[in-house]
């Protein structure tokens, strides 16, 4: 019975945290990405490739990496512009190919021969990813018009962000150098 509950925990948490999407720049295994509308104004979009994905984590990241693009191009303040989000889950198709070389015996009128081989084949994978978008506009300081709702201050959207999903700060980061 012990033996039962400890594979059933460690299934567990091996399931917890393959489903558990990095903060990082996009890539192979999703992440954030922006682009610049204007002056004040960006696309901000986070994916996952994940199957299990937690939708409100993915949400929670758009919005921290919404918060650092605010902090980055020196603004303060950031609205969510229009309906706030846009979800989607699309097919992504990878491919991989492979060849292998290798020797073949012939025995052909009781003599030995070899020959080399290449065998080739392809994979087509399908995979979902999805995708959160917003866009935002940036504010030097607190607007005094609009939606209140829905305007955040960089600076405590951050740490709050960062403190709720145990996300280190790149700049709190420091290097131990060993003297010998």
């Amino acid at each position: 019975m012990k033996h039962l509950l400890q594979t059933a925990t460690a299934l567990s948490l091996l399931f917890l945290t393959a489903c558990a999407v990095p903060y990082q720049p996009a890539g192979a295994n999703g992440g954030y990405s922006h682009k610049r509308l204007g002056n004040d104004r960006f696309l901000v979009t986070f994916s996952s490739p994940s199957v299990g994905f937690d939708e409100q984590r993915l949400r929670d990241y758009c919005l921290l990496r919404c918060a650092e693009v605010t902090k980055e191009y020196q603004f303060s303040y950031f609205s969510i512009e229009g309906d706030g989000h846009d979800v989607t889950s699309d097919p992504i198709h990878v491919s991989s190919a492979s060849t292998t070389k290798g020797v073949s015996e012939k025995k052909e009128n009781g003599k030995v021969e070899y020959e080399e081989t290449t065998y080739e084949s392809s994979t087509i994978h399908s995979r979902y990813e999805t995708t959160i978008t917003y866009e935002i506009k940036c504010y030097e300081q607190a607007p005094t018009q609009g939606n209140f709702s829905r305007i955040f201050e960089a600076e405590s959207t951050i740490f709050e962000i960062r403190h709720k999903y145990g996300i280190l700060d790149e700049s709190s980061l420091t290097t131990v150098s060993w003297i010998e």
